[in-house]
């Protein structure tokens, strides 16, 4: 009877009484986003890197199982360690900044709810490439290759039409300026289409070219290329 009594008080509580969950906020998980607003060729396949003085933004997407409006968090950014808009908490979960001289920029982004209250706290830190030049030979038929020229080339023609191609320099070229030297001369002043050029077989059998691109307002934006025909 003792038992029997015990039993039946087990079975009222644990399966006849209804279960009260207690809901918990889950965490919310953030990611990023980097755009860097930089130049590839057309046949370039991979992403854009983002360079010294060049744009770049960043988006942080939040994802969370709790049913709480997106629209509602508020964001703080921190880029290299200061804290931007004077850590006064913004409804924008983007970014854009303009990187320094550094090999990495820390971006942290900090996401609040509306009463201020920190869900989660998230840094990443974005490498910053180094702009180049690359050069690639335009044939009248196969128009652009997609091979990259070596610093030593062996021109079987007469003439080679060359065009430079510019890796993680931004996007607005308003302030880009080309020159173009061909054994230590100004070359190509005027042309169309600044980038490229078509050099004819002279009187030396090597002809040293190369082309600098640099931004005429920002200093951290310029990179140069140098390749030695011989025909």
């Amino acid at each position: 009877m003792h038992k029997a009594y015990f039993r039946f008080l087990f079975i009222f509580f644990f399966i006849c009484l209804p279960v009260v969950s207690f809901a918990q906020t889950a965490p919310i998980r953030i990611d990023m986003i980097v755009t860097a607003d930089t130049t590839t060729p057309p046949f370039y396949r991979g992403r854009t890197l983002p360079s010294s003085g060049s744009t770049v933004t960043v988006t942080a997407v939040v994802s969370s199982n709790s049913t709480v409006d997106s629209s509602k968090y508020l964001y703080v950014w921190e880029i290299d360690g200061k804290k931007q808009n004077s850590g006064v908490p913004s409804q924008s979960n983007k970014i854009t900044f303009s990187p320094s001289l550094q090999n990495e920029a820390l971006v942290r982004v900090t996401v609040t709810n509306s009463a201020g209250k920190t869900l989660n706290t998230y840094a990443q830190a974005i490498p910053i490439a180094t702009p180049e030049i690359y050069f690639y030979e335009v044939n009248p038929l196969r128009g652009l290759s997609s091979q990259a020229m070596t610093q030593n080339v062996k021109v079987t023609d007469g003439e080679i039409t060359l065009q430079g191609e510019r890796y993680y320099m931004d996007k607005n070229t308003q302030n880009i300026n080309a020159k173009w030297e061909k054994n230590g001369v100004l070359s190509n002043i005027g042309a169309a289409n600044p980038f490229e050029i078509t050099v004819t077989k002279e009187s030396l059998p090597k002809v040293t070219l190369s082309l600098n691109a640099y931004n005429i307002l920002n200093v951290l934006q310029s990179a140069s290329q140098t390749v030695i025909l011989t025909f």
